[in-house]
C-alpha cells in the first residue's frame, strides 16, 4: 500500500512539472505573439493564486494556529488587488489613458513592498494572539494609502521614464525589496520548527524566486523587454509554490498545515502522559520501598520491645525470688513471641553432656534424639557445644 501511495505521489509531482512546463511555454509563445497578452495572462494567474490562498485562509481562520500562514494568506488578497490595478494600468491596456508605463511600475513596486513586508513581519507573530478582522482592516488601510498615493495624490516616486527606462528609485526599491525577502527567508528558516518540512521548502523556494524576479526587474529598459519576461516567469513560479504550500498542501495534508499545531499539541500531550505514568510508577516503587522499610523497622522495634519486656520480666522474677527455671521459661516464651518457631535452653552437666531443661514452640521431638556434648568430641563441635 505504501509503495502504491509513493508511486501515486510521484506521478502527481511529475504531472505538476509537466503542467508547469506547458504553462510557461504557452506564456512564452503568447509573448511572441503579443507581449500585452502575455503580461495580462501572467498577472491574472498571480491574481487567481492570491485569491485562492486568501479563500483557504478565510474559510479555515478558526482552525489555523500558524500566524505566519494566516498573515501571508491575508496579505495575498491585497497584493493581488494591487497587481490587478497594475495589470489594468499596464502600457497599452488603455484603462487609464495618458499615464504611460510609470503608473503601472509604481503599482508593481507598491505591491512588492506590501508583499515583502508581509513575509518579514509574519515570523514575529508566532505565539501572539491576532484578530483576523483587524489584520484585514490594517491591510485594507495600507492598500488604500498606496493606491491613493498613485492615483489621487500622485506623490508616489517616479519609477519609469519614457525613453530612459527605470529610475534610480525603482532600481533601489527592487534591491531593498530583495533584501527584505532575503531577511524574511532567514527568519523563516530560524522558525522551521513551526512548519512541516514540505511546506517550509516550498515557502523558502518561493521567497528565493521572488528575489530572482526583483533582480530581473532591475535591468529592463522597455516594458516589453526580455528582462521583464524573465521576471514575470520567476513571479509565476513563486506564486505557484505559494499555492502548493498553502492551498494544495492544505487540502491534501491538513495535518501538515491547518492542524499542525493541534497535532503537535497532541504529541506533546502523549509524551507528557507517558512521562507522568513513568513518574507515577517510580513514585509508587519508592513508596513501596519506603513502606517495606517502615514495616521492617516496626517489626524490629516490636522485637526489641518484646526482648526488653522479657528481660524486665526475668529481672523481676529473679529479684522476686523465683528460681532460674522460671526465668528460663520466661526467656523462651519471649523469644517465641518475637516470631521464632522454637527456643530451648540446655545445661552443661559435669559429664560433658548438655541437658535440655526448657523448651517452647514447635520441637517435633528432635531434642529427645539429640546427643549434645560440650567437650572436644564430634558431638561437642556444634553450636550448642
Amino acid at each position: 500500500m505504501e509503495d502504491g501511495f509513493n508511486e501515486k505521489k510521484k506521478f502527481v509531482r511529475t504531472l505538476n512539472y509537466i503542467i508547469c512546463f506547458f504553462l510557461l511555454a504557452g506564456l512564452y509563445f503568447a509573448s511572441l505573439y503579443n507581449f500585452l497578452l502575455f503580461h495580462s495572462l501572467a498577472e491574472i494567474f498571480s491574481i487567481v493564486v492570491s485569491c485562492a490562498v486568501f479563500m483557504v485562509v478565510w474559510n479555515a481562520r478558526g482552525l489555523i494556529d500558524n500566524n505566519y500562514l494566516m498573515v501571508v494568506g491575508i496579505s495575498f488578497l491585497f497584493v493581488g488587488g494591487i497587481d490587478a490595478m497594475h495589470t489594468l494600468a499596464y502600457k497599452g491596456m488603455g484603462v487609464f489613458p495618458g499615464q504611460g508605463a510609470n503608473q503601472a511600475t509604481q503599482l508593481w513596486i507598491a505591491a512588492r513592498f506590501l508583499q515583502a513586508f508581509s513575509f518579514l513581519i509574519a515570523p514575529f507573530l508566532f505565539g501572539r494572539r491576532i484578530r483576523f478582522g483587524w489584520v484585514c482592516a490594517g491591510y485594507a488601510a495600507a492598500t488604500a494609502l498606496l493606491l491613493a498615493s498613485v492615483f489621487v495624490w500622485k506623490n508616489f516616486p517616479t519609477c519609469f521614464e519614457e525613453g530612459v527606462g527605470l529610475t534610480g528609485f525603482k532600481k533601489a526599491s527592487e534591491y531593498i525589496i530583495s533584501g527584505i525577502f532575503l531577511v524574511s527567508g532567514g527568519l523563516l528558516v530560524t522558525r522551521r520548527d513551526k512548519f512541516e518540512k514540505d511546506v517550509l521548502q516550498l515557502l523558502t523556494l518561493s521567497i528565493a524566486l521572488m528575489i530572482a524576479a526583483e533582480l530581473a526587474f532591475t535591468f529592463y529598459v522597455s516594458v516589453y523587454g526580455l528582462s521583464n519576461l524573465v521576471g514575470h516567469f520567476f513571479k509565476i513560479l513563486s506564486f505557484l509554490l505559494v499555492y502548493r504550500a498553502i492551498v494544495e498542501t492544505g487540502f491534501s495534508k491538513p495535518y501538515g498545515l491547518i492542524f499542525r499545531e493541534m497535532k503537535k499539541n497532541e504529541e506533546e500531550l502523549l509524551r507528557s502522559q507517558e512521562e507522568l505514568e513513568l513518574r507515577v510508577k517510580e513514585r509508587t516503587a519508592e513508596l513501596d520501598r519506603a513502606n517495606q522499610m517502615l514495616r521492617e523497622e516496626a517489626l524490629e522495634r516490636d522485637r526489641s520491645l518484646r526482648f526488653e519486656t522479657a528481660l524486665r520480666q526475668i529481672d523481676e522474677k529473679i529479684l522476686g525470688g523465683a528460681n532460674f527455671r522460671e526465668a528460663l521459661d520466661i526467656a523462651c516464651d519471649a523469644i517465641v513471641e518475637m516470631g521464632y518457631r522454637m527456643c530451648w535452653v540446655g545445661l552443661a552437666e559435669p559429664d560433658y553432656t548438655i541437658r535440655p531443661v526448657t523448651v517452647r514452640g514447635f520441637t517435633g521431638g528432635f531434642l529427645a534424639e539429640l546427643q549434645l556434648r560440650w567437650d572436644e568430641s564430634p558431638q561437642g563441635n556444634v553450636p550448642a557445644g
